[in-house]
């Protein structure tokens, strides 16, 4: 099959971390700032911990409802950094007075002052069946974690947040590409999650919000939904074009360093190459529109 199966904006597609996003370049630095990472547990979101704490990452708050896994990524950062200083809560994102007293817990903690820096990872891709036979409870579940979660989550951060904080939500293909089949659940919630981060944009100008789609990674919550892709397409789970999991880690510490404050209110791939990104800068702050979810040839 061909390496890429989606149709991108760039031509060059990464598939593994590369120089322009190394974490440890002094333009990227994060040292004397905060951040919160939700999902942090295992796949894309302990990426994304380590790849913040070898940009120096200060303090770092890990969210996640299974407290032996959130340890194993608090061992990986202090293995990849000792100036690090990270804090586990062990918390659901649906529960909004768990998450507020993790966060109020966790800015006690932070001598540097208010939040820098929110990825909010977790998610759900609910169940796997169409309409018509799904569980309406365990479908609804996704809308409960992709979308209320993560209302709960940005209420409980802003009031925290420095003003010119950067928000990074990892949103994922299904809300712009075609069909999936038995994943409306998932679909429709996480089409959801991109419109509240869109308002928080808005609501928040001063602030740096993304959406970021971090591509194919293995061994995550999204892998069942992974392993139907590939038995639609007559393929099997190792033919699929996988992505290196520190890929997505390291993009989020480029996109919250000042290199990408001009992707503010946008939608982009972890496999997009940064340098054709900022080539391509002034045309995407001269179209209000570019790498925004919308109504292709409708009004604008």
């Amino acid at each position: 099959m061909e390496d890429n199966i989606f149709k991108t904006p760039y031509q060059t597609y990464h598939r593994k971390p590369y120089a322009a996003i190394d974490p440890t370049q002094p333009a990227l630095s994060t040292k004397s700032k905060s951040a919160v990472v939700t999902g942090a547990g295992s796949g894309i979101g302990a990426s994304i911990a380590v790849s913040l704490a070898k940009s120096g990452i200060s303090y770092i708050a890990l969210i996640g409802r299974r407290e032996h896994a959130l340890q194993k990524t608090k061992s990986a950062i202090e293995a990849a950094s000792t100036d690090t200083n990270v804090y586990i809560y062990a918390v659901d994102i649906t529960d909004l007075t768990a998450i507020d007293e993790a966060l109020q817990a966790f800015a006690g903690e932070c001598a540097s002052g208010p939040f820098d820096i929110l990825v909010a990872n977790a998610g759900s891709l609910g169940p796997l069946s169409s309409i018509r036979d799904t569980n309406p409870v365990e479908w609804w579940n996704g809308f409960e974690i992709n979308i209320k979660g993560n209302f709960n989550l940005v209420h409980a951060f802003l009031p925290r947040a420095s003003p010119a904080a950067a928000i990074v939500h990892l949103s994922s293909a299904v809300v712009h590409g075609p069909y999936f089949p038995n994943e409306s659940s998932y679909c429709a919630s996480k089409a959801g999650a991109v419109k509240l981060f869109e308002y928080v944009h808005h609501e928040h100008p001063d602030m740096f919000v993304l959406c970021l789609q971090p591509g194919l990674v293995a061994e995550t919550g999204m892998s069942p939904g992974f392993e139907m892709i590939a038995n639609g397409s007559q393929m099997d789970m190792a033919s699929l074009p996988w992505d290196d999991a520190a890929l997505p880690g390291d993009f989020v510490v480029w996109a919250v360093s000042p290199e990408a404050r001009f992707l503010n209110g946008r939608f982009v791939w972890a496999n997009w190459d940064v340098d054709e990104l900022k080539g391509d800068k002034e045309a995407i702050l001269a179209d209000p529109h570019k790498l925004k979810l919308g109504l292709i040839g409708g009004p604008s």
